[in-house]
């Protein structure tokens, strides 16, 4: 997924003042970091802040997250664009389930779409060549960069003069080492970020671009 540009600590440190700031009015006291988490298909911070309110002084209970029970330190969940570094909503951490909701609101693309847009720009790419074989090898995400990379092996089969549609070739036959290429494509948008030699650069070909 995309690097983080702001570092945890001062995500967190910007969620506890926006809530502080935010509910000044309310007095609100032990105000706490409950949770941090960085969702690399958005590029945001999601954090939890804990804190009683004046009406709540002297009373606390035990595991705070159990849903049964009568909670009665308040919890809110700060969403921050870590690209300009603002806020960009506030919202009760127990209205949301789970506590990861970028497997709704993030633009990303599964496993099983990414390989089948792979395929199609693997075959679209290689449209002129003949080749035969073709197969899923690797599908790997790379965190740093949101990007997935998708690596297709295949045979080359050499022209033969005078036969028009030669039979697939196997190794055994003589016919050349299979050969893997790498397809990077970009998580949020799906779009094609370029084509590697499998075996030509780590396994990481995005990183060099």
């Amino acid at each position: 997924m995309a690097k983080a540009r702001m570092d945890v600590k001062e995500a967190a440190r910007m969620a506890k003042e926006y809530v502080t700031e935010l509910l000044a009015d309310e007095q609100i006291r032990d105000i706490a970091i409950e949770e941090t988490k960085f969702q690399h298909g958005a590029n945001t911070w999601l954090i939890t802040v804990g804190f009683f309110r004046p009406w709540h002084q002297g009373i606390t209970r035990e595991n705070p997250f159990d849903p049964d029970r009568n909670l009665l330190r308040s919890y809110k969940a700060v969403r921050i664009n870590d690209r300009i570094g603002r806020v960009e909503w506030v919202r009760d951490r127990f209205a949301m389930d789970p506590f990861d909701p970028s497997d709704i609101d993030n633009d990303t693309i599964e496993a099983k779409a990414v390989v089948q847009t792979a395929r199609e720009l693997f075959a679209d790419f290689f449209a002129g060549e003949n080749i035969k074989s073709i197969g899923l090898e690797e599908a790997k995400y790379n965190y740093d960069l949101d990007t997935w990379e998708i690596t297709i092996g295949f045979l080359r089969i050499p022209e033969i003069e005078g036969c028009s549609d030669p039979p697939d070739m196997t190794l055994d036959e003589g016919f050349g080492k299979r050969s893997y290429k790498t397809i990077c494509i970009d998580n949020e948008s799906g779009s094609f970020q370029g084509i590697k030699d499998r075996f030509m650069t780590d396994f990481s070909p995005s990183a060099q671009a």
